[in-house]
């Protein structure tokens, strides 16, 4: 009994401790389940937190190759950039180097010419004293020796009379009287005779003395109208010289500020030639090549405005060799306006509207000596070139003296033949042409004072709103204002300006400059 109930309670014992054993392997494994069901849990948080982390690696590692590419092309930019800038650099300095070399060489051709110009007319001014002190001595020479010849004749006169008083109050007078009338007449014929030759040899050798004299008047005048032409010629390219270093100085001016500005890589040389355009005036216009413009036309010039002078020149090819035709002083201009049909009748209806004068000065105007062109042979027989002069055979009824000889040109009923030139109105006899004496003096009238010129159609959109031309610069630089003195194209401009030229400058000399736009 006490073995099996030692048995019931070993059994008993055993199966409480297997069921405890059992309880605690079920919490053993729900704990296991449980903390494997964790683990799932994390190893699940985790596998989507690493897939995030890969998916933000890879975005990262795609941004950052986008980055260092756009690093590399920015760097190869940069270099690009930097080696432009280093080219354009060395390209204004080579520039700047050139223009400062040209500059000094204009500059130093402006003082060779400017010295030039100085001893010519240190030369001229030397000859002219020279010339006058030659002529008055020659003239006081001259007037003492007829003074002399006078005295002389005077005297002699005297002597004659004196000797004839006593003569006729001898006492043997009357007793032979006829006997000495006669004597005394024949005596008194030879003295006549011989006086009568010397006077014709005084008067032979006074004409080779005055023949000789203009001559050398001639041979003065001709050297002094060349070294004129010449000084004119001079200043005409000092003026032309003188533009193009004002054109130069504006460059480097542009140049130094374009240097000293920051945006220096941004300053493209089309904006760097537009500023220079600006500041600088110059194009085609068309001029006359005489007063009748129906029958010869226009001759185009090109025209530069500078700051200080208008230069007009046959082409570009004279601009470029600094050779102008023409040249108009800006402080010698008056005045512009726009011209009616009364004052170029022979123009075109339709260029009237385009055209403007310009009032100025006879000393602000230089031009060349124009050539004798050819004429017409139907011209040719209604005047005679001799000298620059154009002499139109005429007879003169009225009182006239030769200017070459002297002498009376007039005669009332059979006036002799004579000749007038029609540009300086210089009268002498025809003789003297016809037998090629050196008497006549060059030819010293000026070109008509009344010129028009024109340009051509292009500019007319550019030019002609109260003209671009005129009150952007004319209206500026003579009225200082461009407002109720600019010119502009009403009626009303035409009649101020009409009042206005009659009441200042019709006692002096001025010309007008007709401008066709």
């Amino acid at each position: 009994m006490i073995l099996l109930f030692l048995c019931f309670l070993l059994q008993t014992l055993y199966k409480t401790q297997v069921k405890e054993l059992k309880e605690e392997i079920d919490e053993k494994n729900k704990e296991t389940q449980r903390k494997m069901q964790e683990l799932q849990n994390e190893k699940e948080t985790l596998t989507t937190q690493l897939d995030l982390a890969e998916t933000k690696a890879e975005s990262e590692q795609l941004a950052r190759a986008l980055l260092e590419e756009q690093y590399f092309e920015l760097s190869q930019e940069s270099k690009k950039a930097a080696s432009r800038h280093r080219q354009e650099m060395t390209d204004k300095d080579s520039i700047i180097r050139r223009l400062e070399e040209t500059n000094s060489t204009l500059t130093k051709d402006v003082d060779l010419i400017t010295k030039e110009n100085s001893e010519i007319s240190e030369k001229m001014k030397k000859q002219e004293e020279e010339y006058k002190m030659k002529k008055e001595e020659e003239i006081n020479n001259i007037r003492m020796q007829y003074e002399k010849s006078i005295n002389t004749e005077r005297t002699l006169k005297t002597q004659a009379v004196n000797k004839l008083a006593e003569i006729m109050n001898r006492k043997d007078f009357k007793i032979d009287r006829k006997k000495a009338s006669m004597q005394d007449l024949r005596k008194k014929d030879k003295e006549n005779r011989k006086l009568q030759l010397e006077l014709n040899q005084e008067k032979e050798k006074f004409n080779q003395m005055v023949v000789k004299y203009q001559k050398e008047l001639n041979e003065m005048q001709a050297q002094l109208a060349e070294e004129s032409t010449y000084r004119n010629e001079l200043q005409m390219q000092l003026d032309s010289k003188e533009s193009d270093i004002e054109q130069l100085r504006r460059k480097i001016l542009d140049l130094q500020q374009g240097m000293d500005s920051t945006s220096v890589s941004s300053l493209q040389p089309d904006e760097i030639d537009g500023n220079l355009s600006e500041s600088r005036l110059e194009g085609w216009l068309s001029i006359p090549n005489k007063g009748n413009i129906k029958r010869h036309g226009w001759k185009k010039q090109y025209v530069v405005v500078s700051s200080k002078k208008i230069l007009f020149y046959n082409d570009e090819k004279d601009k470029d060799q600094s050779n102008p035709s023409m040249v108009l002083d800006i402080d010698k201009l008056f005045h512009v306006r726009p011209v009616t049909q009364g004052d170029v009748y022979r123009a075109e209806t339709e260029e009237i509207p385009k055209i403007f004068q310009i009032l100025y000065a006879n000393e602000g105007e230089c031009r060349k000596d124009v050539e004798v062109e050819s004429v017409q042979p139907a011209e040719k027989t209604n005047f005679l070139n001799h000298k620059g002069h154009e002499f139109i055979p005429t007879i003169y009824h009225f009182p006239a003296n030769c200017e070459a000889c002297a002498k009376p040109l007039w005669h009332v009923f059979k006036p002799p033949a004579a000749l007038e030139c029609r540009r300086c109105h210089v009268k002498c006899h025809r003789d003297h042409l016809d037998k090629k004496e050196e008497l006549i003096a060059p030819c010293k009238g000026i070109s008509t004072a009344y010129e028009e010129a024109a340009l051509p159609g292009e500019f007319l959109p550019r030019c002609w709103s109260t003209t671009w031309f005129l009150n952007n610069y004319f209206g500026q630089l003579i009225f200082g204002c461009v407002g109720d003195n600019a010119v502009t194209t009403s009626p009303s401009c035409a009649k101020t300006f009409e009042e206005w030229y009659f009441s200042h400058f019709t006692d002096w000399g001025q010309n007008f400059l007709s401008v066709l736009l």
